[in-house]
Parts: C-alpha cells; structure tokens; sequence
C-alpha cells in the first residue's frame, strides 16, 4: 500500500478478504500509524482516503497460480490473465487454526466461528463465549466479545498468556471483570 503512496503502480491480489485475518478484526490496536487503532475492514481502505490517486488497485478474490521468476516477473492470476511486475512483495499472512472436534463444519457460523465482528458481537450477545488462543487475534476478540457477551473464557494451550500476547491485550484483559483465561488440558499419555 505505501509504494502507491510513492507514485509505484501497485496491485494487491487478495485470495479471500481485504487485509486477510487482519481485515476481520473488530480493532487493531497496535498498528502502525493509528494510534487509537483501526477495525480490519476499514485498514484496506486507508490508503484511499488519503488520496485516490495513490490509492492501490485491489483485486478480491484472487488466486495466484504461479509466478514466473526471470525478469520482468510474470504472476499468473486463476482464471485471468498475466500480469508483468518488476518487483513483488509476497506476504501470505496467517490462517486461523481449526479444531479437531468431529463435525467441526456443521458448526462453522451457527456456533463457531473465526473472527469477532459487529455480527458475531450481536450473536453472542448476552452468551458465555469462549475465545480459543492465545494470541493478539484472541486477545482482542475476548475484549471485543465481552462488551455484549455475558461473559467470555479465553482458553490458551499454553501456560499463560504472556508468551504470546502483547502486555496492553494482558493489562486489558485482566481489568476487564468478564473475562478468564483458562489453561487447556494437554493431552496426556494413557500410561502415565
């Protein structure tokens, strides 16, 4: 997105939403240039409110299939056309890590789910909610959650939550009366 700003014709090939997991956080509280933070659906269309001219061109959902690797480079986008490039920048993000429960699809949107938006927040509302992991992703959706849900249990599989969270989400979370990180239970050997 800066090298738009710089006068670079840019375009960002997203496979799913804008900002991938970042795009479908509630708030962003540590990000770079927004000190009061920034929900995930209004981050991709920062660099457009600047100016529209130096805005990128973003192009959802689209698979990359191949890049070539000799100059100028030539990714190959599913379904369209090449596209000729003298730099690329490859940032394949995160995905969320599902469950081994059985039937996990049967539940995906009608009781599990991956991301804490205004729809989730309404859906949980008045509900006990737990919130699996231990990261700033969880941390910020038991925060988020815990404004409408009766109260929220983040469950980490670690043994606390300062290996993998930021100490704001830590300090937010302790002062938040309805939230309790939980410990998972380790699956431990049969024999001993």
């Amino acid at each position: 997105m800066l090298a738009a700003s710089e006068g670079l014709d840019t375009l960002v090939l997203e496979a799913s939403a804008p900002g991938g997991q970042a795009g479908s956080s509630s708030k962003i509280e540590n990000y770079l240039g927004f000190p009061t933070g920034i929900s995930g659906a209004a981050l991709p269309a920062a660099p457009r409110c600047r100016r529209e001219s130096s805005a990128p061109d973003i192009a959802i959902p689209r698979q990359v299939e191949r890049v070539d690797c000799h100059r100028p480079y030539t990714i190959h986008i599913e379904g369209h056309s090449a596209v000729r490039a003298r730099a690329i920048v490859i940032a394949s993000g995160a995905q969320y890590r599902k469950l081994a429960l059985p039937d996990l699809a049967r539940f995906e949107g009608v009781g599990i789910y991956y991301a804490a938006t205004n729809i989730e927040s309404t859906v949980c509302g008045g509900d006990e909610v737990i919130v699996v992991g231990g990261g700033n992703s969880a941390g910020q959706a038991a925060v988020f959650l815990a404004r409408t849900g009766r109260h929220v249990h983040v469950l980490v599989r670690r043994d606390g939550l300062a290996a993998t969270m930021s100490q704001y989400l830590i300090t937010r979370i302790e002062q938040t009366p309805n939230i309790t990180p939980s410990h998972a239970v380790r699956n431990r050997d049969a024999r001993g």
